[in-house]
């Protein structure tokens, strides 16, 4: 079952995620049909604390300088890090889904910081970036799990490998 490869109508018919705390796994072959781009980009900590990398997003101070509330502390730097709202579409159904990191740069073929340099340097490259992937087609390996937001049930999915 941790291995089945759906459509995402069946993901929905089959109420995929709901009633499970972990979520649970599927893969489909979709096509990406819509980045929603202009959350895509945030400036991150980028602290190694206790062997970890601090992800959280940072706070501009207006002088030059960012904080982090988690690891408290200013810092003169930070790093651009990705995290994609995209819409995926199938012939059966279509659903949007978290994109992290990694596999965002995968679909993006561009690093963070190559993004983060053009979103505040060359606006028309940034663009191009994500209209250059739209309606291409992967096989993604998906994660869905029901969450709850304002008292209200819906399904998270989240794209785990690409």
């Amino acid at each position: 079952r941790g291995n089945t490869t759906k459509m995402l109508g069946e993901v929905k018919q089959e109420n995929l995620g709901f009633g499970n705390d972990r979520g649970e796994y599927y893969s489909t072959t979709a096509t990406i049909t819509f980045f929603s781009k202009d959350k895509a980009l945030y400036k991150a900590c980028g602290e190694e604390v206790d062997g970890k990398v601090c992800n959280k997003k940072v706070v501009e101070n207006g002088d030059g300088t960012y904080r982090c509330e988690k690891c408290a502390r200013d810092k003169s730097t930070f790093k651009w890090r990705i995290m994609l709202q995209i819409n995926m579409a199938d012939a059966t159904d279509n659903t949007w889904a978290s994109c992290f990191q990694e596999t965002a740069e995968q679909i993006l073929g561009v690093k963070s910081d190559e993004l983060g340099y053009w979103l505040e340097t060359d606006e028309e490259k940034y663009n191009a970036v994500f209209q250059e992937a739209t309606f291409k087609t992967y096989s993604f390996r998906m994660r869905v799990k029901e969450d709850n937001y304002n008292d209200e049930s819906r399904l998270k999915h989240t794209v785990v490998q690409v």
